[in-house]
């Protein structure tokens, strides 16, 4: 059996060219193609039935991960007399905020930089329009020390370092005292996500906040060796008000 060499190479080629490209896709697009990326993002990745194509492909993991981070935040089962006020920054698929309904007692806000986004979940899970809006970090339409608990997952590591900086800070000034806010990023072998979840450290530790404790959660000590998706490899940061 002859083989064309010149064949082999070009297809070796043309792969590597692909990886590039897709590469340069998933760390620019989102400040490049702005909105339309976006659109493009909640149809393949989310859709508008149980999470879309790439929420089922991960279940398995999902469901590992959820559970894990919400006992992280010290929340109210559904049975408490005591409620929360719990905002989700950068909701996306809503994979967390279903999880909170079901399981704890909570009054819960969210926002999204994706009209599209927002409008199809408000919609397919008939929630409060007032509690579920548009907005995009680091600009945050709420008052100071208004929520009890905030999750921001898989969302600052898009940001510029002076962005997360300023979306940190905001953040923080919406907890009231003893509020807990948890920052996670996935950690994948894509650079801008590794560097990204460095830089909040980083600006975390320059500040020298004293209103808060800060811990760093390595994503073992998390999520152990039960992740089957490289992607879920995360990292979590955990900050209290004090």
């Amino acid at each position: 059996m002859k083989f064309n060499i010149n064949y082999i190479i070009s297809c070796i080629v043309v792969f590597l060219v692909l990886i590039v490209l897709y590469k340069l896709y998933m760390t620019y697009a989102g400040y490049v193609l702005g909105d339309f990326h976006m659109s493009l993002y909640h149809k393949l990745g989310y859709g508008k039935k149980n999470g879309g194509l790439w929420f089922k492909y991960n279940k398995k993991d999902w469901d590992i991960i959820i559970p894990r981070v919400c006992n992280l935040m010290n929340l109210p089962p559904k049975t408490s007399p005591q409620r929360l006020k719990l905002l989700d920054a950068g909701f996306g698929s809503g994979n967390f905020i279903h999880y909170f309904r079901k399981n704890y007692n909570l009054d819960i806000y969210g926002f999204d930089k994706s009209h599209e986004i927002v409008r199809d979940y408000i919609k397919s899970t008939n929630s409060d329009p007032n509690k579920f809006r548009q907005a995009a970090l680091p600009d945050l339409p709420y008052e100071p020390k208004s929520f009890d608990r905030i999750i921001c997952y898989g969302v600052i590591i898009y940001l510029s370092d002076k962005e997360q900086c300023t979306a940190l800070n905001r953040m923080i000034n919406l907890l009231r005292p003893g509020g807990i806010l948890i920052i996670g990023g996935q950690v994948i072998w894509n650079y801008k996500y590794l560097n990204n979840f460095k830089d909040v450290k980083v600006c975390l530790q320059n500040q020298k906040l004293n209103s808060v404790r800060i811990t760093y959660i390595p994503e073992k000590d998390i999520f152990g060796k039960k992740i089957s998706n490289k992607y879920f490899q995360s990292n979590i940061i955990k900050i209290q008000k004090v």
